[in-house]
């Protein structure tokens, strides 16, 4: 069944709040362990952390959408 568009709008802003907390969570983590790393370690956290930055832009369009209404 479709959701409305308040439902929607709703479960977005929980996805981006769960994605600005996790990118938190990362960046304490990045400071703590960031020396230890290997560069392979970090190549890695580099390329997660812009594919969540692609995710957080894609979701951007959505809220507008909805902020028109």
């Amino acid at each position: 069944m479709p959701k409305t568009e308040e439902e929607q709008l709703a479960q977005l802003e929980r996805d981006i709040a769960l994605h600005r907390e996790a990118d938190q969570v990362e960046q304490i983590r990045r400071g703590r362990e960031y020396h230890s790393w290997t560069p392979q370690d970090r190549a890695d956290w580099e390329t997660a952390r812009a594919a969540d930055a692609e995710r957080l832009r894609e979701c951007s369009p959505s809220e507008t959408r909805f902020a028109g209404n």
